[in-house]
């Protein structure tokens, strides 16, 4: 009967460390929050519509591009 108890014993145990460290590797929703913050404005492609970050677009005349190809593609058209 003892052995019995010290096994529950050492279950509970080893199960109350198990949930206590995953309290520590829990993230909290406030670094969610600051992930948001980091985020970057989202641009449109002005020839194929699609959307890309604004560090990575080509700016021409207030208009953005995914590529410098698409900026000529369109240039040909506008003219």
């Amino acid at each position: 009967m003892r052995i019995l108890i010290f096994i529950v014993a050492i279950g509970l145990l080893l199960y109350f460390i198990n949930s206590w460290l995953k309290l520590l590797r829990y993230k909290s929703p406030a670094s969610n929050a600051d992930k948001k913050k980091e985020s970057e404005k989202m641009v449109r492609c002005a020839q194929c519509g699609s959307y890309i970050p604004v560090s990575r677009a080509v700016a021409h005349k207030e208009k953005h591009f995914c590529s410098r190809e698409h900026l000529v593609r369109y240039l040909s058209n506008e003219n």
